[in-house]
Parts: structure tokens; C-alpha cells; sequence
């Protein structure tokens, strides 16, 4: 069946990781890590359009082509776009794995636009400081950058104050930083639903863990 790379985050949250020992968590994190280089991204779209040029994305679970979105974050993005996307993220990255990835910066293609998102996988209370090396590099490529929100879920992963103040710390580079976009789950006109996760009809946007996308 396919590989879940995402599972690496709950394992190091969960009991079983923690009664590993130091060299056997190392081993299943570089297995995990080998597996994913291994596999590459995804990508959609048949031809660049100059406006857009390529669109690159980097980031965790949230935007994993080969996780619960099934492709569909680079699917709707190349129809809209009518350009090409490739899609590098991978379920279960830290940002520390995400500044690491292919991003729009490395690829002469990928002209305008970085997207990334991250955070979750690792110290939350360091998700800010991680995130401004990623948006440096790509802002001095000459990149703009779309810092991608996560879905707030309902007393999960997704949810808390660490998770809260984070989210508003991308909102704030956003808002101070020329070139710097932030898109906000919580806070979509178009999609209320998403910023009232204890609803139960919000599930639609959500996977079956009711927390990934």
C-alpha cells in the first residue's frame, strides 16, 4: 500500500517513539527521510504560462501531493494557473526538512512564485524562527512567497496556543514583509466553516483523522 511519510509525526509525539531508543529513532527518521527523497514530488499542467512561470511548493502533510489531498493541491492550482506545478512536499517534514527540499528558488523555471508551508512537525514554539530562513532565501532569489495556513482542528494537533501563535506569527510576516503572502484557513470569507472547527459540518474539509485536509 502507499506509504504514509506523515505517520513519522505522530510516532515522534507517540509512546512508541519514545520508548525507541536515541539510535533506532534516528534509524526510522533517515529510513523515512531515504524513502521520501526516493519517491520525489508530484507535479500537474503540461505547459508554463510566462505570467506564472512554474509554480513550486514545498511543505509538510498539508500539502503532500501523495498524502490525503491526493494531488489535488497541484491539480486545481495548474488548472487555474494554466501552468505547471510541482509539488514537493512531504507528509511528516519539519521546517528544518522543508528548508532542505526543492523549493522555487532552486529551479531556473519557477520565476514568481514559492509556495511552503510547515510548522507543525517539531517545536511549534520555533515554527516563526524556522520559517524566516525559507522566506529570506526565497525572497533574495527574487521569489514571492505564499506561506500556505493549516486547517484548525478541533482540540488536535491543530489547535492550542502554540498552534495559535504561530499562525499569527506567518501573519505578521506577512503583513511586514513586501512580497509575502499568508493564506489564513481560520479567517476565509468564501469558507467560514473552516474557522469554526467543533462544527460538525466543517468535517467536509477534513480527512479522516479530522485534521489533515
Amino acid at each position: 500500500g502507499k506509504l504514509q511519510i506523515r505517520t513519522v509525526h505522530y510516532l515522534r509525539d507517540g509512546n512508541l517513539f519514545k520508548m525507541m531508543t536515541l539510535h533506532h529513532q534516528l534509524l526510522l527518521l533517515i529510513l523515512c527521510k531515504s524513502i521520501a527523497a526516493q519517491r520525489g514530488g508530484t507535479s500537474a499542467g503540461d505547459t508554463i504560462t510566462p505570467a506564472y512561470g512554474k509554480v513550486v511548493i514545498i511543505g509538510d502533510s498539508l500539502l503532500d501531493g501523495r498524502g490525503s489531498t491526493a494531488g489535488e493541491v497541484e491539480i486545481n492550482l495548474a488548472e487555474s494557473l494554466e501552468t505547471i506545478v510541482d509539488n514537493n512536499a512531504v507528509g511528516g517534514y519539519s521546517l528544518e526538512d522543508i528548508f532542505e527540499s526543492d523549493a522555487c528558488s532552486s529551479d531556473a523555471k519557477c520565476t514568481q512564485w514559492s509556495v511552503v508551508n510547515g510548522g507543525m512537525n517539531g517545536n511549534k514554539k520555533e515554527a516563526i524562527e524556522l520559517m524566516m530562513p525559507i522566506v529570506d532565501r526565497e525572497l533574495s532569489s527574487g521569489r514571492n512567497v505564499i506561506i500556505q495556513g493549516y486547517l484548525e482542528d478541533c482540540g488536535g494537533e491543530a489547535s492550542g496556543m502554540d498552534f495559535t501563535a504561530f499562525m499569527d506569527g506567518y501573519a505578521n510576516i506577512a503583513s511586514s514583509t513586501g512580497g509575502v503572502w499568508f493564506i489564513d484557513p481560520r479567517n476565509l470569507p468564501d469558507h467560514p466553516l473552516m474557522g469554526d472547527p467543533c462544527n460538525p459540518e466543517s468535517d467536509i474539509y477534513r480527512a479522516d483523522d479530522n485534521s489533515h485536509p
